[in-house]
């Protein structure tokens, strides 16, 4: 069992790590509780069907008098109701100021137990049991608990330490990746603040195996600063890293937007910001942005920018018009800025300004955003995806543009194409050269595919098709969806998947032959192979089962091949693939044509 010695002003206490540790809390509870005492254990009814059973029984076993109190999953639960409900229910018990209370869950438990801990006879022990990677690595160590306010998240705090703390890592397998992307999210942000070799760590996306010594090490970081400040007047501020665009933009999304998806796209706005005004490195940006997506952390945010501004108005670090902001100077350097509220507006744009648009028209930027969704997005991507691939520059008029676009956009971007969006709707695509793969150099490209499954399901069999050895990640539903399918279809032919969910990397060296694919087979990961079939210099062919419903979606992706050159026969459930064909652009064409 690890043991770190928390050594505050105000209080001192060990912070236990190790796995199978819930089985054991009743015993390890023992060093600083009699049996006998009364314990109640906050936790959602999430938590509680996965460890309540299990914590209380430990509990037991070591002679303690156990309760519980159950609330409804999910921040809304963090407010003054349930403080209060916990409080009765504490008080029925007969509870005592030599009683404890265990928090056992996320940051929600955390709070509720923390708060309700503080106020209870003036104050009572309680023991935080994180069985979320956010918690374990954000909620145990400062002693703040919030809770939330109908006109505000967060608005009511109070500074009450645990008497311990019990960490148990086993507990994070049963969490959905995007979950456990969100505390290496402020993982991410202590290495920022503190710690070079952390950051190595985290931006490669592999510490998992070893997440015991990240939380340690976020553990040690974060009390070494509280040692020196634990009021967070000084030093202790720096651990807000993201934090102020974070809260605007919980408040703003209705808390749709998660805490560590928050902070990491508040952290990478910081970074742009912190750019523009000098107080940023002007590498910050690229570091930060791959450390997010290799972890599977959002990087954009689509709110509002005048929005983000009137919350960000009324931070709590508002004193008379002045809010504080941490800015990222390097990695391992962090500063505050004190900035008068009249500089927020230019401060958000700056942080959310849309890289693809930036040299556009006032007038050109006014017509793609008054302009309408296409009719087939997916027609749309996969001529993008042949432009790139193709001989020479193509030039077409898109009249509009969407989310996915942008997404796929930034994927091309990574990969060495260069696109440019030109007056009337006119855009430009110089396609992927050596050239501009050399000048990537040994990096990996980070293709973030966002939610975007089209642009993944076509760009994977395009990437392995070309050699690329790239780093894949998504977000939102795309990160939850299994592409077993890909991979079964993909690795007898040479492809090399590490990992089998987001994020993964993707090697290897595709080869063509015959695919016999299941009638159920994805109909956009069946265009990717379309596409990407011809330039491999086997011959192909792709056999459908019976049962296949898709080849309207089929024949439009041959459209677009044949606009490009490329010629692929069909009959009936059996496409016939000719090897060494070359994508070759259209002289110029406008996309209502295809869609």
């Amino acid at each position: 069992m690890r043991k770190i010695e928390i050594n505050l002003s105000t209080r001192k206490y060990n912070f236990y790590i190790e796995s199978g540790s819930l089985d054991r809390v009743g015993e390890t509870l023992m060093e600083t509780a009699d049996p006998g005492t009364r314990v109640m254990v906050v936790a959602d009814d999430m938590v509680d069907s996965l460890y309540g059973n299990r914590v209380a029984g430990s509990l037991s076993r070591a002679g303690f008098n156990t309760q519980s109190f159950i609330f409804p999953a999910g921040e809304t639960s963090k407010n003054l109701a349930n403080v209060n409900g916990l409080l009765e229910k504490m008080a029925e018990n007969l509870m005592t100021r030599d009683d404890l209370i265990i928090a056992l869950g996320g940051g929600v438990s955390m709070d509720l137990a923390g708060f309700a801990a503080s106020l209870y006879c003036g104050g009572i022990d309680h023991v935080r049991i994180p069985t979320t990677f956010l918690a374990a690595v954000d909620c145990c160590v400062n002693g703040r608990s919030c809770i939330n306010l109908e006109n505000g998240g967060n608005a009511v705090w109070t500074k009450h330490h645990p008497v311990m703390v019990i960490c148990d890592p086993e507990s994070f397998k049963t969490l959905e990746p995007e979950l456990f992307a969100e505390g290496t999210a402020e993982a991410i942000k202590y290495a920022l603040v503190g710690d070079k070799r952390m950051f190595s760590r985290l931006s490669r996306a592999t510490f998992q195996t070893g997440v015991e010594d990240i939380i340690e090490d976020c553990a040690r970081l974060e009390a070494r600063i509280l040692e020196e400040d634990e009021e967070g007047m000084g030093r202790g501020q720096l651990l807000d890293l993201g934090h102020t665009f974070a809260r605007a933009i919980e408040e703003v999304s209705q808390h749709r937007i998660h805490h560590g998806s928050a902070v990491a796209m508040g952290m990478l706005m910081a970074a742009k910001a912190g750019v523009s005004m000098g107080f940023t490195g002007s590498d910050m940006v690229r570091k930060i942005n791959e450390a997010l997506i290799r972890n599977g952390l959002p990087t954009k945010c689509k709110l509002e920018q005048e929005d983000i501004v009137s919350r960000m108005r009324w931070d709590r670090t508002r004193k008379d018009e002045m809010i504080d902001i941490v800015f990222p100077v390097k990695v391992g350097k962090c500063e505050v800025q004190r900035i008068h509220t009249d500089n927020l507006t230019k401060i958000v744009h700056d942080a959310m300004e849309n890289e693809l648009y930036k040299n556009m028209s006032v007038s050109d930027m006014e017509q793609l955003e008054e302009s309408k969704v296409f009719t087939d997005e997916d027609v749309v991507q996969q001529v993008l995806v042949a432009a790139a691939v193709a001989d020479r520059k193509t030039v077409f008029r898109m009249s509009g543009s969407s989310e996915n676009i942008q997404t796929l956009v930034e994927c091309l971007k990574e990969l060495g194409v260069g696109i440019e969006v030109r007056n009337e709707n006119m855009w430009q695509i110089a396609p992927i050269t050596e050239e501009k793969i050399r000048e990537k150099g040994d990096f990996l490209p980070i293709i973030n595919c966002g939610n975007n499954e089209t642009a993944f399901r076509i760009l994977v069999p395009i990437m392995a098709a070309t050699n690329r050895e790239v780093f894949v990640s998504g977000t939102g539903d795309l990160a939850r969806t299994p592409f077993e399918d890909i991979i079964g279809v993909m690795e007898p032919k040479g492809c090399v998947f590490r990992f089998d969910h987001f994020p993964f990397e993707l090697s290897g060296s595709f080869t063509g032959g015959r695919f016999e694919l299941p009638a159920d087979t994805n109909r956009k990961f069946l265009s990717g192979l379309l596409m990407a079939l011809p330039m491999l210099k086997e011959n192909s062919e792709i056999v459908l089962e019976e049962g296949y419903e898709h080849y309207s979606e089929a024949e439009d992706t041959l459209h677009v091949l044949e606009e490009f050159g490329i010629r692929i026969q069909r009959s009936g459930n059996i496409f016939i693939i000719k090897g060494g064909q070359k994508y070759i652009s259209p002289a110029g064409f406008d996309l209502s044509d295809l869609v």
